[in-house]
């Protein structure tokens, strides 16, 4: 392959990530950047991606009040899993 494939391959993929993200959250990430209706239907190949993204708020949401802000492990779950909640839009 050569160089301006491959690129090419790269734009589409990170398209498709771009798109994922705007699809699966509350993230505004389609004012990045205008997207294909194509990089709208490979979206689902970044799904993984996304859920890795998410869960990292959500474990650093857990950290920040467990560990920095020294609130109780019940407490700290609680506003982790709605820091969950409200990035991927489940409270709109």
């Amino acid at each position: 392959m050569d160089n301006m494939s491959l690129t090419k391959n790269l734009i589409a993929q990170l398209d498709s990530i771009l798109a994922a993200i705007s699809m699966y959250t509350r993230l505004p990430a389609w004012r990045l950047k205008s997207l294909s209706a194509e990089s709208y239907t490979l979206a689902i190949n970044a799904l993984p991606l996304v859920s890795v993204i998410t869960g990292g708020c959500m474990a650093l949401t857990f950290y920040l009040a467990y560990s920095i802000l020294h609130l109780g492990v019940q407490v700290s779950v609680v506003l982790a899993i709605i820091s969950r909640l409200l990035l991927a839009g489940s409270f709109s």
